[in-house]
């Protein structure tokens, strides 16, 4: 995502790439350092003339990256990405963008991470980094620099969300880079593939099967987590369970970039030391399934449209007559709401607010619905199949 372009809609990529991820897989204890376009990125560990010194903030890691990623996104959507304009979001949307969509509503967690992201100083050394062509220079900021949280009637929010105008001018042109989708970045449940995926697509889409992108174990998780095991074993079961029960090769095999999908094999090196992976982008035919995709394809919808409109999914929030209308179907926000809120990005806010207050109303009115959750579901997909019409 650009200053003026969708990162859904991105349709190629510049034949330049990352060095190495920005954010790390795990929580940092000092500060990072890291060079990206022959710039040098310095992270945490400063204070605000830019001096290296203790402070309690040390560098940020990819949960930070995320939240950055996720606001980004809104902002452009919401203010149509004039970013000199404050954002303001609900806490509770936030916070469930955040865990990836699964109902998880952790305000605490995603309220730190914010505070880190003020209190944490970054410095960028190069040049023409604030326009002054060819002149060496070095820029010390916050990524934020200003939010507040405000309760009106009961719901928190965030609101004057600003960014430093600095990062916003670097940040996004490295965003191009990543190739990723945002979408994907939230369900992956590991925080190490996360770390990996902001930073391997840029290197990979430009590679076959024939000739991928390879990189030593020891060196990825070296840059993507600032350790790595003494022993190829021990380097291995990291990549195979990342101290959990997930598999980081499955999760990143076949995931979805920007354009195509990430290819991964892990071998071992020529000498036996090490293992080695090998990194590539395969460009198939991709076609939506499941009954919502059939009601869509029925009127007409193509898959173009579809990926387009879900692509908002992200940035949607529902309005308080939208929420009204919801709180009378059982597990709307818990067991439903994916569906909901694909339904709301295929048919639009107008229709989407028409059919659930008709369903709204067949329930108080007692129209005799035995399952209303049944109901409010049928009523939603006659609705999609009748949106191309």
């Amino acid at each position: 995502m650009n200053k003026k372009h969708n990162k859904f809609e991105l349709g190629f990529a510049p034949k330049k790439f990352l060095a190495g991820p920005l954010f790390a897989s795990t929580p940092q204890k000092e500060g990072r350092k890291v060079v990206i376009k022959k710039e040098v990125w310095v992270v945490g560990g400063i204070d605000s003339s830019g001096e290296k010194k203790y402070i309690s903030k040390p560098a940020l890691d990819i949960r930070h990256g995320i939240l950055i990623f996720l606001l980004l996104s809104i902002h452009g959507m919401e203010n149509m990405y004039q970013w000199n304009k404050p954002l303001n979001i609900s806490f509770k949307k936030l916070a469930m963008l955040f865990s990836g969509g699964n109902g998880s509503r952790d305000i605490t967690k995603v309220k730190i991470i914010l505070e880190d992201l003020q209190e944490t100083y970054v410095s960028i050394i190069g040049t023409n980094i604030t326009g002054n062509v060819g002149k060496a220079e070095s820029v010390t900021f916050r990524i934020i620099e200003n939010f507040t949280t405000f309760n009106y009637n009961g719901y928190n929010r965030l609101e004057n969300i600003k960014f430093h105008p600095v990062f916003i001018d670097k940040f996004l042109n490295i965003e191009n880079l990543m190739l990723f989708k945002l979408s994907t970045l939230l369900k992956l449940k590991s925080r190490l593939s996360q770390a990996i995926y902001t930073y391997i697509p840029s290197r990979a889409f430009h590679r076959g099967k024939q000739n991928p992108f390879h990189i030593t174990l020891k060196k990825l998780l070296e840059q993507a987590a600032n350790f790595a095991p003494s022993t190829k074993s021990k380097r291995k079961e990291k990549v195979k369970r990342d101290g959990t029960t997930f598999d980081i090769i499955n999760e990143l095999d076949g995931a979805p970039m920007t354009r195509g999908q990430l290819r991964v094999e892990m071998c071992e090196t020529v000498d036996k030391s090490d293992y080695l992976l090998n990194f590539w982008s395969e460009f198939n035919n991709f076609t939506p399934s499941g009954p919502l995709w059939d009601a869509w394809k029925l009127t007409g919808g193509t898959v173009r449209e579809w990926t387009k409109r879900l692509s908002r999914r992200c940035h949607l929030e529902f309005n308080g007559y939208d929420i009204n209308a919801l709180s009378y179907i059982p597990n709307w926000d818990s067991k439903h709401l994916v569906f909901i809120e694909k339904v709301y990005c295929l048919i639009g806010q107008n229709y989407f607010s028409e059919t659930i207050g008709d369903c709204k109303n067949a329930i108080i009115e007692d129209r005799g619905i035995v399952n209303s959750e049944k109901y409010l579901i049928s009523a939603l997909m006659n609705a999609v199949r009748k949106t191309n019409k």
